[in-house]
């Protein structure tokens, strides 16, 4: 078990990703295992990652076309696949970048990519399959988003299945997963203590893919994963005050100590009252 007294000292030693070797602080792993699971590149290569002039030249030329950089194309050099970039226009919509209403034509995204038409086609078809956007034959694509109506129909959406992957969870979770999951908690612990806003919700949502890892249902893993996603991009809300971090954690403490006692009735119990508070302070109701 890892002290988190420890995590921000200079000569701390780094947590051990159970090989034997060092692994970095929850807070950082997190928030690099989220973005990598979403294709993109960790914060640092965002800025640090133009080592040629061909990817200088790359950021550059999309930050001109206010799209959202990509994420690194594996041996297609600066060019987006179709993959990347339904990505990139699905944070575009999410965002608010692209309006509903707003027309998508292949041609704009062929020129605003650098890209062909069969990678564009492929990611048009992805984001009408997601209901982001509706397509007609010679009409291109139109953009949907997600109105006031469908966040809040998410948010009692992903209430139920993260009530049911908490209930799960306390029964099905491993040693090693809740030996990880005692360590997010702590470390939520350290940084609520030190009054680290970022991070300690960085470690929220660690904790909470812990949990629907645990509960060993492939397909509530991928939808809560994607609520997750779909949240934390179209929702603006506001940012968590420094002063509401213990009730967060005391929130994640209730879950942890249910999910550790195995007692699958008070796991389900203090993830609803969890999720009735993120609903509060997300929707303001």
């Amino acid at each position: 078990m890892m002290d988190p007294g420890t995590a921000g000292g200079a000569g701390a030693s780094a947590p051990l990703d159970g090989t034997g070797t060092a692994s970095p602080a929850p807070a950082e792993a997190a928030m690099t295992a989220d973005m990598a699971g979403a294709g993109w590149p960790a914060p640092e290569a965002m800025t640090a990652g133009a080592s040629t002039m061909l990817d200088a030249a790359r950021a550059a030329g999309m930050a001109g076309t206010g799209w959202p950089a990509p994420p690194e194309a594996k041996g297609a050099g600066p060019r987006y696949a179709a993959d990347e970039l339904f990505l990139s226009l699905r944070e575009a919509i999410l965002k608010g970048m692209l309006k509903p209403g707003e027309k998508l034509t292949e041609q704009r995204l062929c020129d605003d990519f650098h890209v062909s038409r069969t990678p564009v086609r492929e990611a048009l078809k992805q984001l009408g399959i997601e209901g982001l956007v509706e397509t007609a034959p010679n009409r291109g694509a139109t953009v949907i988003g997600f109105s006031k109506r469908d966040i809040e129909d998410m948010f009692e959406m992903r209430a139920a299945y993260e009530i049911h992957a908490a209930r799960w969870a306390a029964g099905r979770m491993s040693p090693a997963q809740l030996e990880m999951l005692e360590e997010t908690f702590e470390f939520m612990e350290f940084y609520t203590a030190k009054g680290a806003v970022g991070k300690t919700i960085d470690l929220n949502s660690k904790f909470h893919q812990i949990i629907y890892d645990a509960s060993q249902n492939r397909i509530m893993q991928k939808i809560l994963t994607s609520y997750q996603t779909y949240i934390k991009q179209s929702v603006k809300t506001r940012q968590y005050l420094v002063e509401e971090l213990p009730l967060l954690l005391e929130e994640h403490r209730a879950i942890f100590t249910a999910i550790r006692a195995g007692d699958a009735a008070a796991a389900e119990a203090s993830m609803r009252e969890h999720m009735d508070s993120l609903r509060r302070r997300a929707l303001g109701r």
